[in-house]
């Protein structure tokens, strides 16, 4: 009852902690630093009121995973339209990019080559992937 759909949403794909791996959505030591909170390392990544059972664990980024389920949420109310219903829709994307831990594809990364910190690099590398999705 506590869950985004406890509280009168549809649908939710999401997580319920903070800081997971943007490839495994495990939540690692390494996100807060405190052992007890994060040992062992569990998967945090949910669909609707139960585990993201097919999209958790497979090695896709994150943000690409969160994308592709706001589109497919989008085309499925515009068929529904099409289709004659008039039920409004309200979609809440609520990005976890440019949070820690600082990780992006590749091919994002090279584009900001150019900078020497690493860090900085990252997190201008999660920006331009943020803005490629909007």
């Amino acid at each position: 009852r506590h869950s985004p759909t406890g509280r009168g949403y549809d649908t939710f794909l999401g997580y319920f902690h903070h800081a997971n791996d943007y490839y495994n959505e495990q939540l690692p030591f390494t996100a807060t630093g405190v052992a007890s909170i994060c040992d062992p390392e569990y998967v945090d990544l949910w669909l609707n009121d139960g585990p993201a059972t097919g999209m958790n664990g497979t090695g896709v980024y994150e943000e690409e995973i969160f994308r592709n389920h706001t589109l497919a949420t989008i085309q499925q109310h515009a068929n529904m339209l099409r289709a004659g219903s008039d039920q409004p829709m309200f979609l809440f994307h609520s990005f976890h990019i440019v949070h820690t831990p600082l990780e992006v594809p590749k091919e994002y990364l090279d584009e900001f080559s150019f900078i020497v910190d690493e860090g900085r690099r990252k997190y201008a590398a999660m920006v331009k992937y943020m803005d490629d999705v909007v």
